[in-house]
């Protein structure tokens, strides 16, 4: 069985314990957009996409070679014809970003009010997987298209792993459990310091557990980003409005964050 991971740094590690390391190699990219692509993709666009400045026949030439090498790397996974080509995954192959992806498709339109405590570790388990962009270690140049390809395919990766851990967060906020909110928050932090709704979710389980500081730090230390904007978005005012109820608290005036029942869970 062949274990592949893509997000962070790529590896293709053999049952036997083999492993196979590309890092900037062309084979990698060839290899993680056919994986990526799920599907048989013509030799003719591939010849375009990685050499899309050479001579039709030189660019084939090109394929031509990494594909024999990816043949001998990884043998019955790579299906190859004279017209395309296929990296099968049902050959006993387990890919860290397929992996990652059917759990959040799994939990994509579940309501924390029917979670339960399993299925919320199960979900943070998964998420584990994302250990960085996807091929994060491929800096080859190949064709605008195919940088423009990969940015996009890293952003949604992200933007689906960081929904994933707001749904773990308004789970712990729903339960009070404080400490476990604060994890899953730094954890989404950690992989994306501008998005507002990491910082708002940790504010908020900062506060209802007390920390009413340690919630303003967190508002003061993404107000002091570049990327900080608390005017024009949402998420912004009510960190705004929830900063400023945290100094009316530590002055003395007595609210209570749990109750405020029209910003507590946001997607």
């Amino acid at each position: 069985m062949l274990k592949v991971q893509l997000l962070g740094k790529t590896t293709f590690q053999f049952t036997e314990g083999d492993q196979q390391p590309f890092r900037k190699s062309l084979r990698l990219g060839v290899l993680g957009y056919l994986i990526r692509v799920g599907e048989p993709v013509s030799r003719r666009r591939l010849s375009k996409i990685f050499w899309p400045n050479l001579s039709d026949q030189d660019a084939r030439t090109y394929l031509r070679n990494i594909l024999a090498r990816l043949k001998n790397d990884f043998g019955p996974y790579m299906v190859i014809s004279r017209k395309s080509v296929h990296f099968d995954v049902t050959q006993g192959c387990w890919v860290d970003l397929h992996e990652l992806e059917k759990w959040l498709q799994q939990f994509k339109e579940v309501d924390i009010m029917h979670m339960d405590d399993e299925q919320a570790e199960s979900l943070r388990s998964a998420l584990a997987l994302y250990q960085g962009e996807f091929m994060s270690d491929f800096s080859r140049q190949a064709s605008d298209w195919f940088e423009e390809w990969v940015m996009r395919e890293r952003q949604s990766i992200l933007d689906n792993t960081l929904q994933g851990y707001t749904l773990l967060i308004n789970y712990a906020i729903r339960n009070e459990n404080w400490k476990q909110g604060m994890e899953d928050a730094k954890m989404m932090i950690a992989l994306d310091q501008s998005r507002q709704i990491g910082w708002l979710l940790l504010m908020k389980c900062l506060a209802s557990s007390g920390d009413l500081r340690r919630a303003q730090e967190a508002y003061e230390r993404y107000e002091r980003s570049p990327q900080a904007d608390l005017h024009s978005s949402r998420v912004g005012r009510e960190m705004n409005l929830l900063y400023r109820k945290i100094g009316q608290r530590i002055s003395g005036i007595n609210l209570n964050f749990e109750q405020d029942e029209d910003s507590l869970f946001l997607s």
